[in-house]
Order: C-alpha cells, then sequence, then structure tokens
C-alpha cells in the first residue's frame, strides 16, 4: 500500500536546505483549502520539514512562480495534519518543499502525504 512519500536531505552541515517541486496541476477553482500529512520526522533537533504552495499563469516566465502567503498550521496539535487556506489562486499550482538538516550529521528527512485540495469559488 502506497501512503507515503520520503524526502531526505543529504549529508550536511546544519542548517543546509535541499528542496523538492511537485508537478504543476492545473486548478480546480479560485480558492483552496491544501491538507498534508507528517506521517514520520527523521530530522535531528533543529531540523525543518516545510511545504509552501506557488501558483502562476500559463504565460507566466520561469520555473517556481509565486509563493502564496501564509502558512501551514497544525489542525490539531499533536495529530501530524497541517492546513493553509489559498485565496485568488492563478491557473497553476505547485508545492516546494523543504528538508532542512539539523544537527544530526547524517541524512534526515520526513515520510509525507499531500491530501486532495478542497477547492472552492467566492460566491458572488
Amino acid at each position: 500500500m502506497y501512503i507515503g512519500t520520503l524526502v531526505m536531505a543529504p549529508k550536511g552541515t546544519a542548517g543546509t536546505s535541499t528542496y523538492y517541486y511537485t508537478p504543476w496541476m492545473p486548478r480546480q477553482a479560485q480558492n483552496a483549502w491544501f491538507t498534508y500529512q507528517l506521517i514520520q520526522s527523521l530530522l535531528a533537533s533543529g531540523g525543518v520539514f516545510a511545504i509552501v504552495p506557488y501558483h502562476k499563469n500559463r504565460e507566466d516566465r520561469g520555473d517556481e512562480g509565486t509563493a502564496v502567503s501564509g502558512s501551514f498550521t497544525e489542525i490539531v496539535s499533536g495529530t501530524g495534519f497541517y492546513q493553509m487556506k489559498c485565496e485568488g489562486l492563478k491557473e497553476l499550482v505547485r508545492f516546494k518543499i523543504e528538508v532542512k538538516v539539523g544537527g544530526g550529521g547524517y541524512p534526515e528527512g520526513a515520510v509525507y502525504r499531500l491530501l486532495a485540495a478542497m477547492w472552492y469559488d467566492k460566491a458572488v
């Protein structure tokens, strides 16, 4: 059964970040609630696992797009589920995943899964 994705930062000095990007996907509506579950953290003290949504229009130049303002917050403390409300999304959306090495001095990472987004338009 496929339940998550493992991302790792190779051995490096504390504070070194490794980034991963998901493929671009077309938005389903103007706004969305994005949710992910941090299944297991394999980070040493001071390590960071973060996800940032990016968006852009099809004709925009560049690979990265624009970061959506705001941040993910844990839904209920200790559950490992994080959620973020995003409004005014452009045509394409993707996620930038950061794994920052703590003080372990060995490969660190996390196992996570992105849940299906809840898309919605504003009522007129």
